[in-house]
C-alpha cells in the first residue's frame, strides 16, 4: 500500500479507537521495491505510526501452507503476499487491509479459515 492511501485511515477519529500493525515481511517487500526513495519514504512512514506484529513462526508456516491453496501463485510477490497473510493471522490481529486485488478476491475464502477480516484501504474507513 502506498503511504497516500493509508492516510486517511489514521484520521484522528480512527486513531483513537485503531491499533496499526505491520508485518515483518512488509519490509522484506519494501527491500524488492524498485523505486528506492519511495520505499524509504514508505519504510519511514510504518515506523512512525504502525507497530510491528508479534507472530508465532511456528504457526505462522503452518497458516502460510494453508494460504498456497487459496493463493497458489509462485512468484516473489506471490510468497510475500502469503507471508504477510499468515503473519497478520499468525499474530492474532483481525483486520488485513489491502490493495491487493488478489487477495481481496480470494477473501472469502480467507476469512473463513482463519479469524482474519480482509478488507480494502476504503472499506476499512467506511
Amino acid at each position: 500500500m502506498e503511504p497516500d492511501e493509508v492516510k486517511p485511515s489514521l484520521a484522528a477519529w480512527l486513531s483513537d479507537q485503531v491499533h496499526y500493525y505491520s508485518e515483518p515481511e512488509f519490509y522484506h517487500e519494501l527491500n524488492r521495491a524498485p523505486k528506492r526513495e519511495r520505499a524509504e519514504n514508505t519504510r519511514k512512514f510504518i515506523r512512525l505510526s504502525f507497530k510491528e506484529a508479534r507472530l508465532d513462526k511456528e504457526e505462522c508456516s503452518k497458516i502460510r501452507e494453508k494460504l498456497i491453496k487459496i493463493l497458489p501463485g509462485t512468484t516473489e510477490n506471490d510468497n510475500s503476499d502469503r507471508k504477510q497473510l499468515a503473519e497478520c493471522a499468525a499474530s492474532g490481529i483481525e483486520y488485513f487491509i489491502t490493495g491487493d486485488g488478489p487477495i481481496l478476491s480470494k477473501r472469502n475464502e480467507i476469512q473463513e479459515m482463519f479469524d482474519l477480516t480482509i478488507l480494502s484501504p476504503l472499506e476499512f474507513i467506511l
